[in-house]
């Protein structure tokens, strides 16, 4: 809107819903959901149903009743006293009111509007046509900082409408307005244009909706978890700002981190679990949402651990070849490099040992948790002691810091996943000191399960949500990168002024690159972005009954995933991705380029882990690249996870 254009008029008219109010649902009517929704939790020993239905009807049949233009709120709850008893029609009336209330925020697309004739000195006038009472309406006006204005007009309390142009002539008279110094802006073509246009006065018609969202996308939800994400989706719209990076977060992370800590902390509470341990580097941001989200007596603490520090210091346990490797399958395949890595080895040290039995350190020798090369299993004979004295050496460290940090009774973690490795560590080191410790392991999701833990995921776990365990599997690397603390992994624990700390790596990409990407930076904006989310949905206390479904929570990031757009690829694709070594995200060269050299296509490829931005990135064109990568690759991946 072109502000120069107020400058001629004396007198600024706004309409409220949908102009210099938003609500923070899809439909104006999905407020008597909620309704329903808080009622129920209030009162779960009198649930009621069909409310929705029955509050639409009760309005059409007291408008239709109504002798005059517009009905009040009390004329639509006559019409429900047949439905519901006396004392539920009031509970319901104060729900309704409270959750209009809650679900009200400022259009910060019309704010600057507002602000302009505030600060320009012009008459300010409100008009609305609306059954909530005047005193509620001027109240949601002055939550919102809306409270610069000469006078307010409801409809339902004059009893006339602005649809009919009747509001508006009232308006005229009321105040003695010339109307050629008034102009009216709203977002309803009849009401707030037309209608105003009759009777003289200069219409400014504006969008009803104005789409912030990057990643919307109910297509592939069940149906009956539509409202919940349509309702969220919405409150983000009304509340997104920020750079890319920011928005990103606050968009996809935000949602899941909400859907995930309510499922948590009522899964704590059902097992009476009072602390919680958030393991480094993933359960950082995590653990900040849960502060902010928690309002039970669940005490959280950061623990600094990964699957380092608490696997190398357990292999003396079980030190055979097989064991070993059971620990660090996840991978496709391990080169010695990595192997020795992995058991807190030094690489460099073992270089010409290597030689002896014809192996380098770039050497693959274990696929999918398989031995490829005989000559490793004989490398490993020869370097079995040295991996059980130092397992043996930090095992005395580790044991140290879990007495340090009091991890010992009824306690749950919270790990990323996917295969609960740091979990399984723990039990083995746990059962072996006989240690008064009983751990429930929550996973945003999980792959494997075993047998004698306590481990749940939210998103998926062996049998349950088979297809978002493959949709994450291709949106990995932004699961790992966006929740990563940005510290390095614990290498393991020393003791430092009489205290066990934990021994950081350095960052991964704390390095510097020729391209100057700087990771760290974007992922701390993306996590900003996330955690203004939670804490802005935190301050409305309707959403503390939305329940947010593993599917509606994860939908956004995974449609940034799989469905990225090409400024996606553009944010996203020079990132790197760490798994004991660098990855690209998607780092492509020209088509023309793989033209001259072909077989290059395939190594960069294979050096990519987000395949679809691969693609996209490359082709830049629209095309359904997920459903043509699930198609030839789907069965391969079931095969092999």
């Amino acid at each position: 809107m072109n502000l120069k254009e107020l400058n001629k008029f004396k007198y600024v008219s706004f309409d409220i819903f949908d102009t210099l109010i938003k609500r923070n649902v899809h439909n104006p009517k999905d407020v008597f959901k909620l309704v329903e929704l808080k009622y129920n939790h209030m009162f779960a020993n009198q649930k009621i149903t069909d409310f929705y239905h029955n509050r639409i009807d009760a309005e059409i049949k007291a408008n239709a009743e109504k002798d005059t233009e517009d009905i009040t709120f009390d004329d639509i709850y006559l019409q429900l006293e047949g439905i519901y008893d006396k004392m539920t029609l009031n509970l319901l009336k104060e729900i309704e009111i409270q959750v209009e209330m809650d679900v009200c925020v400022v259009n910060q697309d019309m704010l600057p509007v507002y602000q302009h004739c505030v600060k320009s000195g012009k008459e300010i006038l409100i008009i609305s046509d609306m059954y909530l009472p005047q005193n509620i309406i001027t109240e949601i006006l002055n939550k919102n900082g809306i409270s610069h204005y000469k006078k307010l007009y409801v409809s339902s309390t004059f009893g006339l409408k602005k649809r009919t142009g009747s509001l508006f002539r009232h308006v005229l008279r009321d105040l003695k307005i010339n109307k050629k110094q008034m102009t009216h802006i709203g977002d309803n073509k009849i009401s707030d244009f037309l209608q105003p246009l009759k009777v003289g006065i200069k219409p400014i018609l504006i969008p009803t909706h104005v789409n912030h969202l990057h990643y919307y996308n109910e297509n592939e939800l069940p149906k009956e978890d539509v409202f919940a994400y349509r309702t969220i989706c919405s409150f983000i719209n009304n509340h997104i700002g920020g750079d890319r990076y920011f928005q990103v977060g606050y968009e996809t992370v935000g949602p899941l981190l909400f859907g995930y800590i309510n499922w948590l902390i009522n899964e704590l509470k059902e097992k009476n679990i009072k602390k919680i341990f958030f393991l480094s580097r993933d359960g950082y941001l995590v653990k900040k949402a849960f502060d902010i989200l928690n309002t039970t007596d669940i005490q959280s603490q950061y623990f600094f651990a990964s699957r380092r520090s608490w696997i190398v210091p357990s292999l003396w346990m079980k030190p055979e070849l097989q064991d070993v490797i059971r620990h660090f399958s996840t991978a496709k395949r391990i080169s010695a490099k990595s192997f020795l890595e992995r058991v807190g080895l030094d690489p460099i040290v073992y270089q010409d040992t290597l030689a002896e039995y014809n192996l380098d350190l770039n050497t693959d020798v274990i696929k999918y948790g398989e031995v490829i090369n005989d000559s490793f299993t004989a490398f490993y004979q020869f370097i079995q002691s040295h991996i059980i004295n130092k397992s043996k050496m930090e095992f005395h460290s580790l044991i140290s810091y879990i007495e340090q940090e009091s991890f010992h009774g009824d306690i749950a973690i919270f790990d990323i996943g996917w295969k609960g490795s740091i979990q399984n560590a723990m039990l083995n080191i746990i059962e072996r000191q006989e240690f008064n410790t009983n751990i429930f392991g929550y996973y945003l999701g999980l792959r494997r399960v075993r047998s004698n833990a306590h481990m749940k995921g939210y998103l998926f776990e062996p049998g349950y949500n088979e297809m978002l365990k493959y949709k994450e599997y291709l949106c990995n690397p932004f699961f790992e990168t966006f929740f990563s603390a940005g510290h390095g992994s614990v290498e393991r624990y020393t003791k430092e002024n009489d205290k066990i700390v934990p021994v950081l790596l350095p960052h991964e990409f704390s390095a510097k690159r020729g391209d100057h990407i700087d990771e760290l930076k974007f992922i701390d904006e993306v996590q900003k972005g996330a955690l203004q989310f939670v804490k802005d949905i935190h301050l409305h206390e309707t959403f503390n009954y939305l329940v947010l479904s593993p599917y509606s929570s994860v939908q956004n990031i995974m449609t940034l995933g799989i469905y990225p757009s090409n400024d996606d690829v553009k944010l996203f694709g020079d990132f790197r991705y760490s798994d004991f070594h660098l990855f690209n995200f998607s780092k492509t060269k020209s088509i023309f380029y793989y033209l001259f050299k072909p077989k290059s296509i395939f190594r960069d490829f294979s050096n990519s882990v987000w395949s679809i931005g691969f693609f996209k990135r490359l082709f830049k064109i629209p095309f359904p690249y997920y459903k043509f990568y699930k198609k030839v690759h789907f069965n391969i991946w079931k095969k092999n996870n």
